[in-house]
């Protein structure tokens, strides 16, 4: 398997199972490695395990914590974040979000529902009045199982935005324009269609219902730390790409992400 395709099924992983571990180590107020309580044969099953996975599955690097009673015991790194500079990854190392973002706005989602903040069978437009009708109304609850009827990606790709999965959008309302006129694939309720872009659309009802914008919301919710406390994570499509810019949850460029930040060329724009 050669380098680029090595590193794409790193990029993939990643999206779909690594990211996890990363989000539990960017939340936590400070992480630190406690051997003392994690027993070395767990450790050590742990290390079998992970390395068995990687083997099988051709993975360059995971990121792995241990979570106990909430609180973060032990992180480590295997393998490679970086395979053409020969970066290793650590318990620092970040790793691409993903749909790791879906169960996030789920639970958000559920939280606001459980304050009365949010009704899961009003009309969608009731919170982002930006959506247009269509021919069915499309509700929160529905959107959630991948009932709303919203597309996913194109097989083909075309009329998607080639690089929406790594794009910075101004505003939720900005990125429903990829996906708002197309029709439904089914009639809401009756048919699965998994579907990001309908999770795009359970944002902007979020923001809707919570009066903030979901960084903020998030921010708080899931930290209990007003949101200005909390650095804004930089934006990359890969984690090789932050190994090659050496930035940590230590380094000073991690705390203050300017506002001339451009995802497209992944390093701060020039002043």
């Amino acid at each position: 398997m050669n380098t680029s395709a090595r590193l794409a099924k790193a990029n993939f992983f990643c999206t779909h199972g690594v990211c996890l571990i990363s989000l539990f180590l960017t939340c936590a107020s400070s992480v630190s490695a406690e051997p003392k309580s994690l027993s070395p044969e767990k450790r050590e099953a742990i290390e079998k395990a992970v390395s068995s996975f990687m083997s099988a599955n051709s993975v360059p690097g995971i990121g792995v914590a241990v979570v106990l009673e909430g609180q973060p015991v032990w992180s480590a790194g295997f393998g490679m974040a970086d395979l053409e500079d020969f970066a290793p990854v650590t318990s620092s190392t970040l790793f691409r979000l993903g749909s790791i973002s879906k169960p996030i706005t789920a639970t958000a989602i559920l939280q606001l529902w459980e304050r009365g903040k949010l009704d899961l069978d009003a009309p969608v437009q009731k919170y982002c009045p930006a959506f247009p009708q269509k021919e069915w109304p499309i509700t929160a609850r529905e959107l959630l199982a991948h009932l709303g009827g919203i597309r996913h990606y194109h097989p083909d790709g075309k009329g998607d935005i080639p690089e929406d999965s790594a794009r910075h959008f101004a505003s939720m309302e900005e990125s429903l324009h990829i996906f708002a006129v197309d029709p439904l694939v089914a009639k809401p309720g009756t048919k699965f269609n998994y579907s990001t872009y309908g999770y795009t659309l359970v944002g902007c009802v979020l923001e809707g219902a919570a009066s903030q914008n979901t960084w903020t919301m998030y921010a708080t919710m899931f930290s209990g730390r007003p949101a200005w406390t909390i650095p804004r994570p930089m934006i990359f499509s890969r984690s090789f790409d932050i190994a090659r810019a050496g930035i940590t949850k230590t380094n000073p460029v991690w705390s203050a992400m300017p506002a001339s930040w451009t995802p497209a060329t992944k390093s701060p724009a020039a002043a």
